[in-house]
C-alpha cells in the first residue's frame, strides 16, 4: 500500500448534549473553495431506539457522539473527493478529548479498544469506513476560535 497523501483540509467537528437532545455538526473547507458540512439533532427516545447503548441520559454519552461527529464528518470529506485515489490522511478539529483519543487508536493501529459501549459501538464502523474508503483523519483537540463553526452547527 502506498503512503498516505495528506490533503490539506480545515475541519471541525462537535457535538453537544442534554439530558433528552443532542446535536452533531461539522464542517470542511478545502482550498478550492469548496465546502461541506452536516448538521444532526436526535431526542433520547429516537437515540435509544436506534442505538442500544442509549440509556436515560443523553449527556453520559457525550464521548461517543463527538466521535460519532467525526465519523459524519469524515463521510462529508470522502463524499468530496474522487473514487480513483489512492489512500489520504487528512486534519480534523474537535473540542473532546475522548473523541481525540479514540481516534488515535485509528491512526495508529486501525483497531479501536474502548470499554465503553458506546464508544465501541462508533469506533468499529468507524475503523472499517476508514479502511474501505482509504481516508486517515488524524483528530486533535483545537482551539475554541476554530471551533465555533462547528459549536454552531451542534
Amino acid at each position: 500500500m502506498s503512503p498516505a497523501v495528506h490533503i490539506e483540509v480545515t475541519a471541525t467537528a462537535d457535538a453537544m448534549a442534554s439530558q433528552t437532545l443532542a446535536g452533531l455538526g461539522g464542517a470542511a473547507f478545502f482550498p478550492n473553495g469548496k465546502a461541506v458540512g452536516f448538521q444532526f439533532q436526535i431526542t433520547l427516545d429516537r437515540a435509544g431506539a436506534i442505538w442500544n447503548w442509549v440509556g436515560d441520559d443523553m449527556q453520559k454519552h457525550i464521548a461517543a457522539l463527538e466521535l460519532l461527529a467525526q465519523f459524519a464528518l469524515t463521510y462529508c470529506i470522502v463524499s468530496c473527493l474522487p473514487r480513483c485515489r489512492g489512500p489520504v490522511s487528512c486534519h480534523q478539529g474537535t473540542d473532546n478529548s475522548a473523541a481525540d483519543a479514540a481516534s488515535a487508536k485509528a491512526y495508529i493501529a486501525v483497531k479501536g479498544l474502548s470499554m465503553t459501549p458506546g464508544m465501541a459501538m462508533v469506533l468499529s464502523p468507524f475503523f472499517t469506513f476508514m479502511r474501505r474508503f482509504q481516508i486517515f483523519p488524524r483528530v486533535t483537540q483545537i482551539p475554541g476560535y476554530l471551533n465555533v463553526t462547528a459549536d454552531s452547527l451542534s
